[in-house]
């Protein structure tokens, strides 16, 4: 889920994340135009809270073990990504080796 928060600082907006690296523990309480306190690892939030009220919660204990989390997640997600390649490759070497058997004559155009 997209989190868009106003900096009081700067008055500028930033997109933060939530679902990757936390949990919500209170989605009802996510009222839009109140203040939240967030933590975050880059765009990732961590934990947010509305006036003392924890909505979202941390799914590792140590800025060390997030960090391991963020990397396995996107191991995960490319070795998804390598898994489906290779198998289109195969589909169509599969396809391709079929077709030479059952010996079609390719279309070739004649005067």
């Amino acid at each position: 889920m997209k989190l868009l928060t106003k900096n009081p600082e700067t008055g500028r907006y930033q997109a933060f994340y939530i679902g990757g690296m936390s949990n919500f523990t209170n989605r009802d309480g996510l009222v839009s135009g109140r203040n939240i306190e967030l933590t975050h690892l880059e765009k990732s939030v961590l934990t947010c809270q509305i006036n003392g009220v924890l909505l979202c919660t941390a799914r590792c204990s140590s800025a060390t073990s997030c960090i391991e989390l963020e990397r396995s997640n996107s191991d995960a997600s490319a070795k998804f990504t390598l898994v489906m390649l290779f198998v289109f490759a195969v589909f169509f070497a599969v396809l391709s080796w079929v077709q030479h058997l059952r010996g079609k004559p390719s279309v070739v155009a004649r005067p």
